[in-house]
């Protein structure tokens, strides 16, 4: 399983769509909210608009609360879920990327990383932002 960090939201959400382009790939989204969830699934979605890319057809935008993914004519998918201790469960997925790694715990780790640990050449990238400062949570 490779690992990767990437601190650039923008190259993410190519990386992420050159993925896709690849036929019956699967990712995962992991987000530290469901806000951000959405917010991924729509940058995402916007991208897939304003700059089509060959093969890459989405097919269905899912946006049901706690349930938002987008498919793919190709067979490819992107799961897009805020992270909990069981989100993930029985889910295989090819690519997974763990936005917002800082607010990643053990117990979040161990839930997810099952997702692709039994599919052959997964990927995890660690996609980062600075960390909120204390003193500007209020």
């Amino acid at each position: 399983m490779a690992k990767n960090v990437i601190d650039n939201r923008h190259a993410l959400d190519w990386a992420v769509l050159a993925w896709l382009a690849e036929p019956r790939t699967i990712v995962f989204w992991s987000t530290h909210s469901h806000v951000e969830a959405q917010r991924a699934l729509i940058r995402l979605r916007g991208l897939i608009f304003e700059h089509p890319i060959e093969g890459l057809l989405a097919e269905r935008f899912v946006h049901r609360n706690g349930e938002e993914e987008i498919r793919f004519f190709n067979g490819s998918r992107v799961i897009f879920r805020a992270r909990t201790f069981h989100s993930g469960r029985g889910v295989a997925a090819d690519k997974m990327v763990l936005d917002e790694a800082w607010a990643l715990t053990d117990r979040h780790l161990g839930t997810l990383l099952s997702c692709v640990s039994a599919v052959p050449n997964s990927e995890v990238v660690y996609a980062q932002t600075e960390e909120p400062r204390q003193e500007a949570i209020v």
